[in-house]
């Protein structure tokens, strides 16, 4: 399809034209040496960017609180809407090195300059010199696909893509084209051992491609190389595309192969809502040429790119999402009750307290009736809002979770959507896991502005604090979720003694219809079914589909942002040995907004069980 036209002396060259040097920067303070191990290259239309940083405490026997914050200086947005700070604490002993990452939200945007450092609670002058500019991308190459360095070395910077680079991208990067799109390259600039350990890290990229070397390393490095190849397992399952090219043996997690197929050589998995592909050779340019993994595998994968990104159009305003997905009955101003007590206030105020203080000839009193009076409209309009809506806010919540049970440690990786909406501005803002994608809608500058409030910020730590300016008294605020961590919560399928199928749930919550497909892909069901109940399920008339099942990609992350739901049909979505439930409650996602009210939950749990269950 395409090839490598130039020599490999110019191709030398190109290396050090189109690809984007790493970030170094050692900035030292004292005692502390700061150093910027990456920052994010190139623009992208989703997932959080990852600014990595490397804290050195020289001192041999004190240590030292560490805040970091970007960016120092902020370029706010038009609306006022930006995210004005992200940062972390963390505390470095004497003699230690700790590594600190600060994950960006995609929406609304990070623009600024620097970032600020604070050294046991003492702000310095100097910040760490580092331009700052992450978020929804509208220059360059809107697709970005991550390639390792053994995939793209360093004297051969095409060579898996071929046609050579076109004209620059954003942030210095190569566009690579074929027939009818075009996607952005970005050759990583550490080896894999060293990549990022939270799956977060690679939600921006629409493709990672890796070898199987690579893996084997991670293999070897022990734990923290095990951390970095769960978290690429992470991004598949969470609607990434992954590409592994060998040759070698792949060891890939167990619950991959029920939503996979081999042909010509190629493994293509469907892992959760993404895919994988494992490629038996490297010889890129036979994969341009007709015969077995010809040109349609090249489409396959560019396709998968392409969707990866496609998924994150816009949403709507502000006013569709409260039509489409709305978190509370009635949003409008109470319009009669204020009005009633405005001309009780006015009549109240003026011809009342002016008549009574002059029968008793007492006009100067008006000195204090006057604000006693206001000051208790401003009670009576106080306590008619906490009688009509409460003190407490709302959240509603759509997901749908695959519920990996075949390892030893079972993973859910979760797409939702949330609503939240509260009567007044919580102080303590909302709150995430370290583990979930948090993406806001309706903050766009396309959006009119209708998500304007003031600037937000994010504190990293325990969990993911979106501490100001996400949720404004009495305006919903919309988010898209993505999630991926280790859960134990599951439904097991056993046969008793006389033939029947029993399942226990054991979700943490009441299950309002199952539905389970038995190893010849005969459906039976059951419901509903309590928490912690154990229920027989009955054979069904139906079967599953021949028409590819098991979609998930297709049917649930290419839909994205047009959540609510739709409708998950079992035959359409399950395969041999998994099932399906649907539940009126979200235990697999946290609301944000602490002792909200629940109203509308719903959610799908895809389980897959391991063999012998």
């Amino acid at each position: 399809m395409l090839r490598l036209a130039a020599p490999a002396a110019l191709l030398a060259l190109l290396v050090c034209a189109f690809l984007p040097a790493a970030a170094e920067a050692k900035t030292t303070y004292g005692e502390i040496v700061l150093e910027v191990e990456a920052a994010p290259q190139g623009t992208t239309a989703h997932g959080y960017s990852e600014y990595r940083f490397q804290i050195v405490n020289r001192s041999a026997d004190r240590g030292h609180q560490v805040t970091l914050s970007l960016p120092h200086q902020s370029f706010g947005g038009r609306y006022d809407t930006s995210i004005r700070s992200v940062s972390q604490s963390v505390e470095v002993g004497a003699g230690q090195t700790v590594t600190v990452s600060l994950l960006c939200p995609p929406r609304p945007e990070v623009n600024g300059r620097g970032v600020a450092v604070t050294i046991d609670g003492q702000l310095k002058e100097e910040p760490v010199p580092l331009n700052v500019g992450a978020g929804y991308g509208s220059s360059g190459p809107s697709t970005l696909v991550l390639v390792s360095r053994r995939v793209l070395p360093g004297g051969d910077p095409f060579g898996p893509f071929g046609g050579g680079p076109g004209r620059g991208g954003g942030f210095g990067l190569p566009h690579v084209y074929f027939p009818t799109r075009s996607f952005g390259v970005m050759r990583a600039d550490q080896v894999v051992t060293a990549w990022g350990a939270n799956w977060l890290s690679y939600s921006r990229y629409d493709g990672i491609v890796v070898t199987a070397e690579d893996l084997d390393d991670l293999i070897r490095a022990g734990a923290a190389g095990q951390a970095v190849r769960t978290a690429l397992w992470q991004y598949a399952e969470t609607g990434g595309s992954l590409l592994i090219v060998g040759p070698g043996k792949v060891a890939l997690p167990p619950g991959w192969s029920r939503y996979g197929e081999k042909r010509d050589g190629w493994a293509t998995y469907r892992p959760g809502f993404g895919v994988c592909f494992v490629s038996p050779d490297r010889e890129y340019q036979q994969w341009s040429r007709p015969g077995p993994g010809g040109p349609e595998r090249w489409n396959e994968i560019e396709r998968s790119w392409h969707e990866t990104r496609n998924a994150w159009g816009r949403s709507g305003t502000l006013s569709d999402l409260n039509q489409s997905f709305p978190v509370v009955e009635n949003l409008g101003v109470p319009v009669r009750g204020l009005f009633v007590l405005m001309i009780l206030f006015s009549l109240t105020i003026g011809p009342l307290n002016l008549g009574l203080l002059a029968r008793r000839k007492r006009k100067i009193w008006m000195l204090w009736t006057v604000p006693l009076i206001s000051f208790c409209t401003c009670v009576a309009v106080f306590g008619y809002m906490v009688i009509a809506e409460g003190w407490q806010g709302h959240a509603r919540t759509d997901s749908v979770t695959v519920l990996d049970q075949t390892g030893e440690s079972p993973r859910a990786a979760t797409l939702g959507r949330s609503g939240l909406y509260s009567p007044l501005t919580p102080g303590d803002g909302l709150r995430y896991s370290i583990a979930t994608e948090v993406t806001a809608l309706a903050v766009d500058r396309g959006s009119g502005g209708e998500g304007g409030g003031a600037p937000r910020t994010v504190e990293w730590g325990g969990d993911q604090h979106l501490a100001r300016g996400w949720l404004t008294a009495r305006v919903p605020s919309y988010f898209l979720l993505r999630k991926s961590e280790v859960r134990r919560e599951r439904i097991t399928i056993s046969k008793g003694e006389d033939g029947k199928l029993t399942a226990l749930n054991a979700l943490g919550a009441d299950v309002k219809a199952l539905w389970y497909a038995d190893e010849k892909g005969r459906l039976h069901s059951a419901g509903p079914v309590t928490a912690g109940a154990q229920a027989t399920l009955a054979p069904s008339d139906k079967s599953l589909s021949t028409k590819g099942p098991g979609q998930l990609r297709e049917r649930f992350y290419s839909k994205i942002g047009a959540l609510p739901l739709r409708r998950a049909v079992p035959e359409e979505v399950l395969v041999p040995r998994t099932y399906l439930a649907e539940l009126d409650a979200s235990p697999f996602l946290e609301p944000g907004l602490r002792r909200a009210r629940a109203r509308g939950h719903r959610s799908v749990v895809i389980g897959i069980l391991k063999e012998g269950d």
